[in-house]
């Protein structure tokens, strides 16, 4: 028998994982109060039945089925069931039966899987797309407990499992789980819990904490009140926590007659476990004992944090999550429905805005030195009520000047100018953006008290716009914006792709300029603003490419213009760091011509490379490997900040060489997009350049071990499938060179020969040149091209 809670909860009375989930179980499933669900098949399995066509041995007995709840069935046709009023004792009920013979009505060889009493369960109706969910195929499970004591169990993909209130037993089963025993928006989350976790096989993620509170402690100091009791910690599992290792204390211990590590938060501050300190997790499994906090590979240090929303549309309850990177959330975190939406000087009629926002403070991280911060959040809760369909986003800061006034608002979408704003991503690939990955600047773009003070203030939403972008093309500029309306802040992509390749290795990038500005660089635009998109290999002797995509995404306003340039067999940071005057670029620079053929196509060229830009429609959403890469310029930089607690896997990295040294390429984790690493000795700062970088960077603290060994055979191409992961930082590339013994980063004052040594080609595809002094300067003795995968089927 399963009880519920007065909260929303999902009952499974069988085991998913078993040949026939069901067979010979007579279940009775108990939701109460709240919009509870009932899941009878899944993963392609319906629930109940008996190969033996034994009907009415197995079934479940829902007993309190009423308004809001669910019903989970497997099925592509909804004649595959049949509804029939039934009694049990007394009470009339709905029989629910799966239809083996095909035929209208309940024969001789149709099964019983469920009984259902309750308010409304004589109002059942197949075609009630309120009460019934069609499983069509096996997906990835995001299931949450109540307040009682629950029982959840994942499916094969990557699930998201949460406990909230009361003693659970929560089973990942297959695929890479991340499982949150606790309610995350509780005042002491997991106090007087023992919340049994089990991950099943994958890589799991065990979490016991959020970026903002550690779970399982007991404000009365009360130690093994509440803790995690983590039953099959394996290799590749990971456990998230908060804060730092001298914020906890590992302890060999036995759950029962097992050897265990036990995990206490260090209340004390002192070595060893004292009296005050607080067991939150007992952890068992293959790979339980000789645990290590230094271990990155096993912990990790949360960023994320939860705030609860009701949709004021479908009344739906929701978790949305914030990651916060570069600083840390100070305060709470709230979403609330605003009297009014908040509303735009001269706002056009087809822009949208939302009205529900999100606030909070976001804390910049001192050891950091940046004056900018990073969030990504969900954007359901933001999107509540608007329409996205055919739709552009964008996104605003608000205040609200004047007491009971509708809120103003102030654009944040993101601009290249700023380098700065809102970007858009859909990271789940069903082709509508979900996440939102907001860059701040302390006391500029996006910041609300507009004071330099290390915090940022965040009231914030989201909007739609009804928009028809169009390129419109000069000699030299490409203007992006809706002729008959250049000023509703939405967001535009532009996807560069290389068509054509120059005799040489070059960069090409771009200045963002308003449309009231002039279209001629100058030495300060191409300073301040100039952004690398890739390079080019050279058009001929290069390794096999096949299946490499050699093209970036520049995101920009609606009415911003684009000027294209090309930096010939060198860098662009090489050439201001040597000169103070456009002029003295001299032929190794040239701004681009532009080309339009449709309008909402162009190319740009200038007797070097060929470079196609395209628009890309309302439905074409940026993916998973855009976010990633969106860091990428002149360093080749791997973004995950707005992943942290997400699973990637199925991932692949292909690798291609022409070259006679043989090479190694690696990732080491650096604190900002300067390539600074934390010394761990230390725990300070330390740029490229400065004594002991290498040392630091190569430390086993900063070393990423995730990607394998990306090595190849000269002439050789291979492609890879990398080991689920979770990542929440930057990671840059290294390189070691058998032959010499030379290690090179991918910052140029790291190196011993003052030179850059990687080139972005393209999104998550980098180049590597092996030889000391530069060689030949071709970039392809090396060549790694990612493509990344968050969960199962989703595809960056």
């Amino acid at each position: 028998m399963l009880h519920g809670s007065q909260g929303e909860d999902r009952f499974v009375g069988v085991d998913p994982a078993s040949s026939f989930p069901g067979r010979g179980e007579v279940d009775v499933l108990i939701g109460l109060p709240g919009a509870d669900t009932f899941v009878l098949g899944g993963l392609g399995k319906v629930y109940y039945v008996d190969p033996l066509g034994q009907s009415a041995r197995s079934y479940a007995a829902i007993q309190d089925f009423e308004k809001g709840d669910k019903i989970v069935l497997v099925c592509d046709e909804m004649g595959e069931y049949t509804l029939q009023n039934c009694t049990v004792g007394l009470s009339e009920a709905t029989c629910i039966y799966y239809d083996r013979d095909g035929i209208a009505g309940v024969g001789l060889t149709d099964e019983l899987i469920a009984i259902v009493q309750g308010p409304d369960a004589l109002k059942l109706d197949l075609m009630d797309a309120s009460t019934f969910i069609w499983d069509i195929s096996p997906a990835a499970v995001d299931a949450k407990g109540g307040s009682a004591n629950d029982i959840l169990i994942g499916g094969d993909a990557a699930d998201e499992l949460i406990g909230r209130g009361g003693s659970d037993v929560i089973i990942g089963a297959m695929g890479a789980d991340r499982l949150v025993g606790v309610d995350p928006l509780s005042v002491n989350p997991g106090r007087g819990e023992i919340d049994v976790l089990i991950g099943g096989p994958g890589s799991d993620v065990f979490v016991l904490a959020d970026n903002k509170i550690r779970y399982y402690l007991d404000p009365t100091g009360k130690s093994a009140s509440g803790y995690a009791a983590i039953q099959d910690f394996e290799s590749g599992d990971k456990i998230a926590l908060l804060g730092n290792k001298l914020d906890y204390v590992l302890q060999d211990c036995l759950v029962g007659l097992s050897p265990a590590t036990c995990i206490y938060y260090n209340r004390d501050g002192l070595a060893g476990v004292g009296p005050t300190d607080d067991l939150v997790a007992t952890v068992q499994g293959p790979n339980a004992l000789n645990l290590n906090l230094d271990d990155v590979n096993t912990f990790v240090w949360s960023q994320t944090i939860y705030s609860g929303y009701t949709s004021r549309t479908t009344g739906q309850s929701m978790i949305l999550s914030l990651r916060p990177s570069g600083g840390s959330i100070d305060g709470d975190v709230s979403i609330n429905r605003l009297s009014a939406a908040p509303g735009l000087a001269n706002q056009k009629a087809g822009l949208v805005i939302g009205q529900t926002g999100i606030n909070f403070y976001l804390k910049i991280d001192n050891l950091s030195g940046n004056s900018t911060a990073k969030a990504a959040l969900d954007l359901a809760p933001l999107l509540d009520g608007l329409s996205t369909t055919n739709k552009r986003l964008a996104y605003f800061v608000y205040d609200s000047p004047v007491v009971g006034a509708a809120p103003v608002a102030t654009p944040f979408t993101y601009d290249p100018i700023k380098k700065a704003g809102a970007r858009f991503y859909d990271l789940d690939g069903n082709g509508t953006a979900d996440t939102a990955d907001l860059q701040f600047v302390d006391g500029g773009y996006g910041d609300k008290d507009g004071v330099v003070n290390g915090v940022v203030v965040d009231p914030s939403t989201a909007g739609v716009v009804d928009l028809n972008a169009i390129f419109t093309a000069s000699a030299n500029s490409l203007t992006v914006a809706d002729p008959t309306d250049s000023t509703s802040p939405a967001a535009l992509t532009v996807r560069a792709t290389l068509t054509a390749k120059a005799a040489s290795v070059n960069q090409i990038g771009y200045v963002a300029l308003n449309a009231n500005e002039a279209d001629t660089l100058t030495y300060e635009l191409v300073r301040d603003r100039g952004s690398i998109l890739l390079a080019n290999l050279e058009n001929s002797d290069t390794p096999n490419l096949i299946g490499m995509k050699f093209q970036r995404d520049i995101n920009l306003i609606n009415g911003q213009k684009l000027v294209f340039f090309e930096v010939v067999d060198t860098t662009l940071e090489s050439l201001l760091a040597k000169n103070t005057t456009l002029q003295g670029f001299g032929s190794s620079f040239r701004t681009l011509d532009l080309t339009k053929s449709t309008d909402t196509a162009a190319t740009a060229t200038k007797g070097g490379n060929t470079v196609a830009l395209s628009l890309l429609n309302e439905n074409a959403i940026a993916g998973l490997g855009e976010l990633i890469s969106s860091q990428m310029a002149d360093a080749p930089i791997l973004d995950f900040t707005g992943l942290a607690g997400r699973t990637l896997e199925g991932s692949t990295v292909s690798l291609a060489r022409e070259a006679n040294y043989d090479t190694t390429i690696g990732f080491y984790r650096i604190q900002r997009a300067d390539g600074a690493v934390l010394d761990p000795i230390t725990n300070t700062l330390i740029t490229p350049g400065s004594a002991g970088y290498k040392a630091a960077a190569l430390s086993s603290t900063n070393l990423f071990s995730g990607f394998g060994s990306l090595a190849v055979a000269n002439g050789a191409t291979r492609t890879d499938t990398i080991a689920a992961f979770n990542e929440s930082g930057l990671l840059a590339p290294y390189a070691t060179v058998a032959q010499t013994g030379d290690t090179f980063f991918s910052f140029r004052s790291a190196n011993s020969d003052n030179l850059n040594h990687f080139r972005v080609l393209g999104s998550n595809v980098i180049g590597l040149e092996d030889l000391n002094g530069g060689g030949d300067q071709d970039f392809d003795d090396n060549i790694v091209s990612f493509n990344f995968k968050l969960k199962q089927g989703t595809v960056a």
